[in-house]
């Protein structure tokens, strides 16, 4: 007999349409995502040279190569980052909600979340949609949580002109060739960029010098 689903109230967030066993294991990894979002914030408050590496790595934001204006607009970047994780933050404390979601999502460009594990809508986010493939694929170490922060950084983003979240996926860092081509803009508005920021800063087992071997 299958599983009775339903809403579930966690410490961190509400799951709609999970198993009860499923919803303790993503309110855990949000409980995570949480503790990355704010422990990156405090990083970047400590301007340490792991922070200057990742910077470069990530945001395409090399600080020992600016000079007059350039180091304006290098302050304006990384106040914009530092933005972000504040509002990922206060999202996290206001309380997330998390949707069982389908394959497809339509209210983004035809076919794009399909076979995403999970999503946030485009237009006036309300929740963080996790689709059936999330689920199963094991909630081992920290992958939900990097998952749940990667979502994150959408959803942080939701309060752009428009109403068009202005955090995207110009590229997958497991897409290597491709992340590393990104520009500093491009990288500024790439969700996964601010999910390996912070993996990079907090994470022992990232090496970027290994994870980017070859390219």
């Amino acid at each position: 007999m299958a599983a009775s689903t339903g809403t579930y109230v966690g410490i961190n967030c509400k799951c709609e349409g999970f198993t009860q066993q499923d919803a303790l294991q993503i309110d855990l990894a949000a409980g995570r995502a949480k503790q990355f979002a704010t422990a990156t914030q405090q990083k970047l408050g400590s301007w340490g040279p792991d922070v200057i590496a990742a910077l470069k790595h990530h945001f395409k934001i090399d600080t020992s190569k600016a000079r007059g204006i350039g180091t304006v607009y290098q302050d304006n970047w990384i106040q914009y980052i530092a933005s972000v994780y504040r509002k990922m933050v206060s999202d996290f404390i206001g309380g997330m909600t998390y949707i069982l979601g389908g394959d497809w999502n339509p209210m983004t460009w035809p076919g794009a979340c399909s076979g995403n594990p999970a999503f946030t809508v485009r237009v006036n986010p309300k929740a963080i949609h996790l689709n059936r493939s999330f689920v199963q694929s094991g909630s081992s170490g920290n992958m939900w949580s990097w998952a749940l922060l990667h979502e994150q950084a959408h959803f942080a983003s939701r309060n752009s002109p428009g109403g068009f979240n202005s955090i995207a996926d110009y590229a997958y860092f497991d897409d290597t060739k491709k992340y590393l081509r990104l520009s500093t803009d491009q990288a500024l508005h790439n969700a996964d960029s601010f999910t390996n920021f912070a993996k990079e800063l907090l994470d022992p087992g990232f090496d970027w010098d290994r994870e980017t071997a070859g390219y």
